[in-house]
Order: structure tokens, then C-alpha cells, then sequence
């Protein structure tokens, strides 16, 4: 199986809100356009819904990297459209990827940091930290509550929150801070860097939709 350049689809019924046409006209078009054999195999795919008697119509999806070769069967000012949706959801998912980078480089800073105190301060002694109880401090000033983190389901502005809370703890650990002292810092970094994480969220809201919610 071929690998798609992006993991990003766009929906027939996407597709007709954008250009202004129909559902039903656009999805001849698609499969007209996909069984002719002018868009290879991989970059679409049909899906039924069963559901047929609370009128869910059958949606054709389509890749986003050859969203501009379906695009030119329509006149310049839809295909601009369709054109411009494509570059604007291959830049939300760029930017979720590169959240999901800092989140998993955040979770290493912070179990490194936990390596190097562990070093320092015998395992046994009374100073040793461990890395369930530093990841419970992470959860309680990112949400509230000490319940897990689904980090496979969060949206860019959440991972990228996570892996600011997680690179400041490391930085408190190794400076000796206490964890009462931590706890303080971090709900403290943590107003301050929700604002930046919100223009994510936005952005999120406008251009990513689902890519942006993990899903």
C-alpha cells in the first residue's frame, strides 16, 4: 500500500459547501473523477452509511495532497477555494505534528531530568522523586484532577501547554525545587502560557478542525 503524503481528507460534503454546489453534483464529480482513473487509488475513498432512513447520504473523501488535481475540472474562482481549504488544513496538521513533537520532547526533558536528580539523591533516600508522582503534578496543574492525559486525543494547543508544563518542571527539578514550590511555579506558568496555548485553539477552531482534536 502506497503512503499518503497527508493523513488530512476532505468530504464530499465539505467539498459542495465550499464551491457552492450541491452534494449529489459533487459526488458524481468525484466518482466520475476517481473511476476514470485520474486520481490514484489511494487518495479517495467511498464511504456508505446505513442508516439510509434518517437520510445520512454516502460520502466520497477525498486527500488533501491531490485536492488541487480534482480541483482543476472546476472554473478559477472554486478552484481557489477548494485550492486555498487544502493549504489551510495541510498547515493545521503541520502544526498539530510539530505539537505532538514538543509534547513527546516535553515528556523526555522532564523523565531525563527525573534520571539525573535520581543520580544525585540515592533512590533511597527521602529527596528521590518518582516519575508517577511528578506526572500526577503535571495532570493536576494542567486539569484540575489527577485523571490521566489522553495525549493520542488532545488538540495542538493542549499538547503544546503539556510540553511547556513538562520542560519548566524539569528545569524546577534540577534547580531542587520543592515540590510544593513546583506545584506553585507551574499553576503560575501555567495562566500565563494557556493564553498562547488559546491562539492555538483558535487557530484549532478555524483551520484544523478533527486534525486539531487528535481524532
Amino acid at each position: 500500500m502506497n503512503t499518503l503524503p497527508t493523513d488530512s481528507w476532505l468530504s464530499s460534503t465539505e467539498i459542495a459547501a465550499l464551491i457552492g454546489r450541491s452534494h449529489d453534483s459533487v459526488l458524481a464529480d468525484l466518482e466520475d473523477f476517481a473511476s476514470s482513473g485520474r486520481l490514484p487509488e489511494n487518495t479517495w475513498r467511498r464511504v456508505d452509511y446505513p442508516y439510509l432512513k434518517y437520510n445520512i447520504p454516502r460520502k466520497i473523501f477525498i486527500n488533501i495532497s491531490v485536492i488541487g488535481l480534482f480541483a482543476e475540472r472546476y472554473p478559477p474562482n472554486l478552484r481557489d477555494r477548494l485550492n486555498r481549504r487544502g493549504a489551510e488544513i495541510l498547515a493545521a496538521e503541520t502544526l498539530f505534528n510539530e505539537a505532538r513533537k514538543e509534547s513527546k520532547r516535553g515528556y523526555l526533558d522532564m523523565s531525563a531530568a527525573l534520571q539525573e536528580y535520581t543520580i544525585i539523591h540515592e533512590p533511597e533516600s527521602a529527596n528521590s522523586l518518582d516519575y508517577m508522582e511528578e506526572a500526577r503534578l503535571i495532570r493536576f496543574v494542567f486539569q484540575g484532577t489527577y485523571d490521566p492525559i489522553e495525549r493520542d486525543y488532545a488538540n495542538a494547543a493542549d499538547l503544546f501547554l503539556l510540553s511547556r508544563l513538562e520542560d519548566m518542571n524539569a528545569v524546577l527539578i534540577l534547580l531542587g525545587e520543592s515540590r510544593k514550590a513546583r506545584q506553585y511555579t507551574l499553576r503560575n506558568y501555567a495562566i500565563k502560557m494557556k493564553a498562547v496555548a488559546e491562539k492555538l485553539a483558535y487557530i484549532s477552531k478555524v483551520f484544523g478542525g478533527a486534525i486539531f482534536s487528535g481524532q
